[in-house]
């Protein structure tokens, strides 16, 4: 495995702080809230650096205040990849699960993921 981003489910982010005002992913099957914790493979930091820096640097001066940041920039950046387009059509549908967030997810980082 390559990458690992730790997801909350929505429902317990809120019992445990009840209006975080945090953005939430919502799949068919799963309602997310992406966690603080991430963690990548020697061969995906060597593969993705550029990526991972640019990345590291707009999450650092953005407020995750569901007001202030959507979806956007992740969507941006799976669109890269045309094969992902049926896949973000379906999650705008809201007909997609999550293991077709991580399937998606995995392509602009040439990678494969599992649920």
């Amino acid at each position: 495995m390559d990458f690992v981003v730790g997801l909350v489910p929505e429902n317990v982010m809120e019992a445990a702080y009840p209006g975080s005002g945090r953005v939430v992913a919502r799949f068919r099957d799963h309602q997310v809230i992406a966690g603080e914790l991430y963690a990548l493979s020697p061969r995906m930091i060597r593969m993705q650096a550029t990526l991972i820096g640019n990345l590291n640097q707009r999450r650092r001066k953005i407020n995750r205040q569901k007001k202030n940041i959507s979806l956007g920039p992740m969507l941006k950046l799976i669109s890269r990849k045309p094969r992902s387009w049926g896949l973000l059509a379906k999650y705008g549908l809201g007909l997609a699960t999550l293991a077709d967030g991580e399937r998606a997810w995995g392509r602009p980082l040439a990678s494969e993921s599992r649920v």
